[in-house]
């Protein structure tokens, strides 16, 4: 009997390949099927089967298969034996056939479906799948089993079977990947200072680690390069709102977006008004001011850039870190913005250089580098990470990853941002990312970037405290918080306090040091 599965649509449809059935094989359940190479038998069932996890994409073999062509003896006590969990009952019938396999639950392997008709049945290999239980039952068996049925049992319960690993050399090689991947990790994790040259595969291997392993990894580099119980406290005030240029498919502040989100642009905010709020933020524990305007760049903007460094060294001097983001800006403006006392300037790169133009074409991903590039030059620290839930792939995310981690000098700062979907943007019915992709993309930056202060940013507020909880064990170690993170809602000052309380967490003082360098100068008994 030769069968073969397929998948089109949801649709599973058992289909023959050899002899037209025979009536006599199949006219009663107590009919034997023949086995013998001669006489083999086959069958056509009366109806298409609908199966109820077929939507999922199902690999196909494209080859039918001759399972049973002559009498087999017992395998040799030497043969390497696998468990397998199959079952496969004789006296089968056509109309029975038609009503089995309600269900797959294994949809990557590939496999030829064996509807069981048999007195005599053989062992089935390596690698099986599940059994398909209905009023009869059916069993899916992966092809590399095939070629060592010539050493399996007779019988109709059968348990063990010989495993043909030289017949799998996809095993092989996955296995060895693994063992490559475990090994970057591991090269990684022991790394007592920060790298610049990261290749991609490098971090893919990280970043697809099986997650809690990836997580305990990363608080471990955690551990060595910063204080585990303290997270800062950072306040982001919307200094000018709205009328931006750009079409960043995200952002509520664009212009074009204006008629679906609603959002009125408003002119900057006075210098008065911003220190008044910075003060605010500083009674409430934070010790990080940012101060953010919706602009394309700084071009043409002379008296509002030197309003803009009156508020920086107001902020300065009530003892806070001071970083802005306002668009694309030259080196002159960096160097203004420095000698102001400026502490770290926010340019976020988004996402991969590859999925960039999906959602934004105003700007270049090179025009972003530039700017990081005259924010170094000019001696601020960078401030430079991601959005998360855009549409992106997860290999997207190992390219933002690859990005700043490849930088001259690693990013101080890599916000963390996921995406709060604004209605009248393009993006506005996204659905929210998952938990696992933003946790999984912390623990990465940690490993990779071991120096430098991971935020959580837009999205926390959607968040549990114990998703917060893991995220700061997996290397997060900042927050924003306050009445608004630009445009969206964030956690509120007494909300994060009462969180500190519950876990334990103390408020990172406010700092303008470069981060450790190397974990040779952390203290062993203070790790």
């Amino acid at each position: 009997m030769e069968l073969y599965n397929h998948a089109r649509d949801g649709i599973f449809m058992p289909q023959v390949f050899d002899a037209k059935p025979s009536k006599s094989a199949f006219s009663s359940p107590a009919s034997p099927l023949r086995t013998d190479q001669n006489s083999r038998e086959s069958f056509t069932p009366a109806s298409p089967i609908h199966g109820r996890d077929w939507q999922r994409r199902t690999a196909i073999d494209p080859h039918p298969i001759d399972l049973f062509t002559k009498p087999v003896s017992p395998p040799p006590p030497s043969a390497t034996r696998r468990r397998s969990v199959m079952t496969l009952l004789s006296h089968l019938t056509v109309s029975s056939a038609a009503q089995t396999i309600p269900s797959i639950h294994d949809s990557t392997m590939r496999s030829s479906v064996v509807t069981s008709g048999l007195n005599s049945l053989r062992s089935v290999g390596s690698r099986p799948t599940a059994v398909f239980q209905g009023p009869w039952m059916a069993t899916a068996i992966s092809r590399p089993a095939l070629p060592s049925m010539e050493q399996a049992r007779t019988g109709a319960t059968l348990v063990d079977s010989p495993t043909a690993a030289h017949e799998q050399p996809e095993v092989v090689e996955n296995t060895a990947r693994q063992a490559n991947a475990k090994k970057i990790l591991q090269d990684a994790v022991a790394a007592t200072g920060p790298r610049q040259n990261w290749t991609r595969q490098e971090i893919s291997a990280i970043y697809y680690q099986p997650l809690l392993e990836l997580a305990h990894q990363a608080s471990l580099v955690h551990r060595r390069f910063h204080s585990p119980g303290e997270v800062q406290l950072c306040t982001l005030m919307n200094i000018k709102t709205g009328g931006c240029t750009e079409d960043c498919s995200y952002c509520a502040q664009a212009t074009r977006y204006q008629k679906g989100t609603g959002l009125e642009a408003k002119r900057v905010e006075s210098v008065e008004s911003v220190l008044a709020a910075a003060r605010t933020a500083k009674e409430n524990g934070s010790t990080r001011f940012c101060m953010g305007a919706a602009w394309r760049d700084m071009r043409g903007r002379k008296n509002s850039l030197k309003n803009i460094t009156e508020m920086v060294k107001g902020v300065k001097a009530m003892g806070m870190e001071v970083c802005v983001t306002l668009g694309m800006i030259d080196a002159e403006q960096a160097k203004q913005l420095k000698e102001a006392g400026l502490t770290a300037y926010n340019h976020n790169v988004d996402t991969s250089r590859e999925f960039y133009p999906s959602i934004i074409t105003t700007r270049s991903y090179d025009e972003r580098l530039k700017t990081l590039s005259n924010v170094r030059d000019a001696g601020i620290n960078v401030c430079s990470g991601g959005i998360l839930g855009l549409g992106e792939s997860s290999e997207d995310r190992v390219g933002l990853l690859h990005t700043v981690s490849t930088l001259p000098s690693h990013p101080e700062s890599f916000p963390v941002n996921a995406l709060v979907p604004i209605k009248g943007t393009p993006l506005g019915d996204t659905t929210p990312i998952a938990f696992t992709s933003m946790l999984r993309t912390i623990a990465t930056a940690r490993i990779v970037m071991p120096a430098t202060i991971i935020r959580i940013a837009a999205g926390r507020k959607t968040m549990s405290e114990e998703k917060q909880a893991l995220c700061f064990m997996a290397g997060a170690n900042a927050i924003f918080t306050g009445e608004k993170m630009l445009t969206t809602d964030c956690n509120g000052w007494d909300e994060d306090s009462a969180m500190f309380g519950r876990w334990g967490l103390e408020p990172m003082k406010s700092f303008d040091k470069k981060p450790v360098e190397s974990a040779g100068d952390i203290e062993a008994g203070k790790i």
